[in-house]
């Protein structure tokens, strides 16, 4: 029998201006795979939020901390070395933050991953802190991808240096 493959280029989850803005990826992580396009044309595109680097986990929790009177679910995702500030930041902001290294359960209404650990998830909010640091890790810019498509309601980006390229 015939393997049949199908792209699903039809999103449902992320909203347009979102997946739009990570499709850019798409021609260097994946130049088979044509970019999936969303039902949901309407939406907020990826918000920038350009710090000093050492106030990176700061913003991350106070950005978290006006994102939770809206949305029930927050993902940040963060490299490794940074995510002991991060949840540090927020829990010191009063915010109910889990360390998903330590469980996956997502029982808290923050969840700070890693980027490999993000596939698979989503949230309503999602904050991608440092992207240009994903590009470190193998397939770092397909982790990119897979972090700022988490999001169902809003992305934000919080950054001390340019995004990678094509972004």
């Amino acid at each position: 029998s015939m393997v049949r493959r199908r792209e699903l280029t039809v999103g449902y989850r992320v909203p347009g201006p979102i997946l739009d803005y990570a499709n850019q990826l798409l021609p260097v992580t994946a130049p088979d795979i044509t970019p999936s396009t969303s039902i949901r044309s309407r939406g907020v595109g990826a918000e920038h939020h350009e710090v000093a680097d050492a106030d990176i986990a700061t913003a991350v929790a106070s950005l978290a901390t006006e994102l939770g009177g809206d949305w029930s679910t927050i993902g940040v995702i963060a490299m490794p070395d940074r995510m002991d500030a991060v949840i540090t930041a927020l829990t010191d902001g009063g915010l109910d933050a889990g360390d998903t290294r330590k469980a996956v359960e997502l029982d808290h209404a923050i969840s700070v991953v890693d980027p490999p650990t993000a596939k698979g998830l989503e949230f309503d909010a999602t904050i991608v802190v440092e992207p240009d640091e994903f590009v470190r890790l193998p397939n770092g810019l397909r982790l990119l991808y897979v972090a700022l498509t988490r999001s169902v309601q809003r992305l934000l980006v919080v950054r001390t240096r340019d995004m990678p390229d094509p972004l």
